[in-house]
C-alpha cells in the first residue's frame, strides 16, 4: 500500500515539472522592470492578477511603485536569487527572489505570480531597501 501510493505521489509530481513556469516569471520581472522605469505604473497594475487586486488597490500599489521609481530612479541590474514553488487547492504561485541595483541604491526584492499554463501575471510585490527610508 505505502509503495502504491509512493508511486502515485511521483507520478503526480512528473506531470507537473517543477520549475518549468520560471523563464515565464523572469521575464515578467524584466517587463516590471522596464514598466516601472517607464513609470506605467497602472499598466503593472491593470496586468496584475487577481490576487494583486485583492491585496491592494490601483491608487495603492501606484503610490509604492511611484514611491519606488522617486526614490530609487532607474534599474540597474537585477539578479535573481531564488525561487520557490507551491500547489496547492486555490492553484500554482512561483515566488522569485532579486537582489536589484537600482540609481541611488539597492534592493532586495520578491515577486509573486499566479501560473496557469505557462501564463504568469503579478499577485504580490514586495521591496525592501534602506533607500527608500533614508532617501
Amino acid at each position: 500500500m505505502k509503495r502504491a501510493l509512493a508511486a502515485l505521489a511521483l507520478i503526480g509530481l512528473s506531470s507537473c515539472s517543477l520549475g518549468e513556469s520560471v523563464p515565464a516569471a523572469e521575464k515578467a520581472v524584466v517587463k516590471f522592470h522596464t514598466m516601472l522605469d517607464r513609470g506605467q505604473f497602472q499598466q503593472i497594475y491593470d496586468q496584475s492578477g487577481g490576487i494583486m487586486k485583492s491585496t491592494a488597490s490601483g491608487p495603492q500599489l501606484v503610490a509604492l511603485l511611484s514611491a519606488v521609481h522617486r526614490k530609487l530612479g532607474a534599474t540597474k541590474q537585477a539578479v535573481r536569487q531564488g525561487w520557490n514553488e507551491q500547489y496547492n487547492g486555490d492553484g500554482h504561485t512561483l515566488t522569485l527572489g532579486y537582489d536589484t541595483l537600482y540609481e541611488r541604491g539597492k534592493a532586495a526584492e520578491t515577486f509573486v505570480f499566479q501560473v496557469s499554463e505557462q501564463h504568469v501575471s503579478l499577485a504580490g510585490y514586495h521591496i525592501n531597501s534602506d533607500a527608500l527610508v533614508l532617501n
